[in-house]
């Protein structure tokens, strides 16, 4: 689900990137562009730490320890039963606005 979703960010950032240089607003483009590959830095990062970080926890931690550990990582919490904190709630908001937001203005730029 998650690669569905950065092809459909990286399908709206070429969209995006396509209809400012029509409209020949090239620092536009540039932003775009610098935002782009930071979100493609930033996705790489954080993948090699997560493969690292699963590959420890296979090796060595016990099966109670790393069921809690890869539940923190899939939901940010040890266990189903926790309520999610506050952080996590912060979070998921914060991610639906800037979805939102990505989406709107791809669709502001469809129509220009």
């Amino acid at each position: 689900m998650e690669d569905d979703e950065n092809t459909q960010i990286e399908q709206q950032i070429l969209a995006l990137i396509e209809n400012l240089e029509v409209s020949n607003k090239q620092e536009a483009v540039k932003l775009v562009k610098r935002l782009s590959g930071r979100l493609e830095n930033t996705n790489y990062w954080y993948s090699t730490r997560l493969e690292r970080l699963s590959q420890w926890a296979r090796q060595e931690l016990g099966e109670k320890q790393r069921e809690q550990f890869f539940g923190i990582i899939a939901n940010g919490s040890a266990s189903a039963d926790e309520p999610p904190t506050y952080a996590q709630q912060y979070n998921r908001m914060k991610w639906r606005m800037e979805k939102a937001e990505a989406e709107l203005i791809a669709i502001q730029f469809a129509k220009v």
